[in-house]
């Protein structure tokens, strides 16, 4: 018996707004985490979805109730911390990081 499992259904809405972001995004993790919530709607395992997309079946789940409790935007984030998202660490590291133009 499978305990606590997930209802994944999604509206035909929710899925072409997910598929549009899929289309649109350019950064392979985001794509992923898309890919794994649309599978899911779709009607593929957890496990299957997470072979596919050589990940952990629970990180497929978590993409599914993040996408759930906050929608899409949080599929583009990597990570909440505190010190916010890690794309936006990156960004602000390269931020920092002056060219030289003295070489």
């Amino acid at each position: 018996m499978i305990v606590g499992m997930l209802d994944y259904a999604l509206s035909p809405d929710q899925l072409a707004e997910l598929r549009q972001a899929h289309r649109r995004t350019r950064d392979k993790r985001e794509a992923d985490r898309i890919k794994a919530v649309v599978l899911l709607a779709t009607g593929w395992t957890t496990e299957a979805v997470a072979e596919v997309l050589l990940v952990d079946p629970n990180a497929v789940c978590a993409h599914f109730k993040r996408y759930g409790k906050r929608g899409l935007e949080c599929l583009k984030r990597v990570g909440d911390g505190v010190g916010g998202s890690v794309q936006a660490q990156q960004q602000q590291q390269q931020g920092r990081q002056q060219p030289r133009g003295d070489l």
